[in-house]
C-alpha cells in the first residue's frame, strides 16, 4: 500500500498539540486529517536564540479543531513542557492531550520525547486510551462498531550523526470491538473482538528538518520493520505478523506564515493480521 498526501498548515506552535492528540488516537488504530486555525502559542523554531537546558524550557497549551469523514468534527486539547537539551539536539517535551468528536468518540494520552547529547540518544514514550465509533464495510455493507483500546509505546534510538539514528521500539495494544447497536458481531469479526498485541520494531530515521516539532524546511525519511504477536482473549486467535513501513516527508516554507508538506508512505504486511492493524504505521 502506498499513500501520497499534501498537507498545508499555518505556522504555529499548535503542531505540538497535534502530536500529543495523535498519541490518544493511536490507541484507536484510526487516522484523520487535522486542520488548525489557532495561533495561540509561539513556535520555538522561530526564536532567534534559544535558551538551552531543561530549566530554560516553557509550558505550552493549544486547542485543535479537526474534521474527519469517519468520526465527524472534533476538538483536541493539549498541554506540554518543551525544552532543548543542547544546540544540536531536537526539541524535547512532556505532554498530555484529550479529544472528543461529534459521533461520540473520545480519548486521552500522555507522552514524552527526549533528545540529548547532540541527538546521540533519543527516548520516546506514550500511553493512551480511546473509545471510538465507526463503520466497517463488509461486502459493501456498513457495520457500526464501537472499539475501545489502550496503547503503551516505548522507543529508544542511538544517533550515529545528529541526522541519522537507529532504534528499537516496543508496543502493547489491548483492544475490544463490539457492535454499536442491537445484535451480534458478524462471524468474521468474532476472532478479533478482544485482542492483545505485543509488537517489537527496528526503526531508522534520517531527519534533515530544521525543527522536530514544527519544521519549515528539510526532509524526513523513516523506515520501520516490526514483528508482532496478537492473542485473542477468547482463545480463537494466536498468530504472528510482520510489517514494514517506508515514509518520506518534504517540508516547504511557501510563505512567511505557512508551510506545505509532501508526504509519501508505503507499507506491506503479512496476511492474517486483524483489519485495524493495517492502519497503524
Amino acid at each position: 500500500m502506498v499513500n501520497v498526501a499534501w498537507a498545508f498548515a499555518p505556522k504555529s506552535g499548535t503542531a505540538l498539540a497535534l502530536c500529543l492528540a495523535l498519541w490518544a488516537g493511536e490507541a484507536t488504530a484510526q487516522g484523520g486529517l487535522v486542520n488548525s486555525s489557532f495561533d495561540t502559542i509561539p513556535n520555538p523554531a522561530e526564536e532567534e536564540q534559544r535558551a538551552l537546558g531543561f530549566r530554560q524550557g516553557g509550558f505550552v497549551a493549544a486547542p485543535i479543531l479537526f474534521q474527519d469523514p469517519t468520526f465527524g468534527s472534533g476538538l483536541a486539547i493539549a498541554a506540554g513542557y518543551m525544552f532543548q537539551a543542547d544546540e544540536r539536539s531536537s526539541t524535547s517535551f512532556f505532554g498530555l492531550a484529550g479529544f472528543g468528536t461529534t459521533n461520540g468518540s473520545k480519548g486521552f494520552g500522555v507522552g514524552s520525547s527526549l533528545s540529548f547529547e547532540e541527538n546521540t540518544w533519543k527516548l520516546k514514550f506514550y500511553g493512551g486510551k480511546a473509545d471510538i465509533y465507526y463503520d466497517l464495510y463488509l461486502a459493501g455493507t456498513p457495520v457500526p462498531l464501537r472499539q475501545e483500546g489502550t496503547v503503551v509505546n516505548l522507543e529508544a534510538a542511538y544517533g550515529v550523526t545528529p541526522e541519522l539514528s537507529f532504534g528499537l521500539g516496543l508496543t502493547n495494544i489491548d483492544t475490544s470491538i463490539t457492535l454499536d447497536g442491537p445484535g451480534a458481531l458478524p462471524p468474521e469479526l468474532v476472532p478479533v473482538a478482544q485482542l492483545n498485541l505485543v509488537k517489537a520494531s527496528f526503526d531508522v530515521d534520517w531527519d534533515r528538518r530544521d525543527d522536530s516539532i514544527f519544521p519549515t524546511h528539510g526532509s524526513l525519511v523513516s523506515f520501520s520493520i516490526a514483528d508482532g504477536e496478537f492473542v485473542s482473549s477468547r482463545g480463537l486467535l494466536d498468530e504472528r505478523y510482520q510489517k514494514a513501513v517506508l515514509g518520506w516527508s518534504q517540508f516547504y516554507n511557501v510563505r512567511a506564515s505557512d508551510v506545505a508538506v509532501l508526504r509519501v508512505t508505503g507499507c506491506t504486511a503479512t496476511d492474517g493480521a486483524p483489519f485495524f492493524l493495517s492502519l497503524i504505521h
